[in-house]
């Protein structure tokens, strides 16, 4: 049985997030990363847009 926790559910979608980094999408996705409190995901989508 597989068993999948919040955490790494959000983990997951972060690191699916920032493998579509695009710019035509990075500046919503540093805007979501920030709403939703993902640090990680903040900070490479960020640093995308530099």
């Amino acid at each position: 049985r597989l068993e999948l926790r919040e955490d790494t559910i959000e983990s997951l979608f972060c690191l699916y997030l920032m493998k579509q980094l695009h710019p035509s999408n990075c500046l919503g996705i540093r805007s979501f990363a920030d709403a939703q409190g993902c640090l990680d995901l903040h900070k490479v989508a960020h640093n995308y847009t530099m």
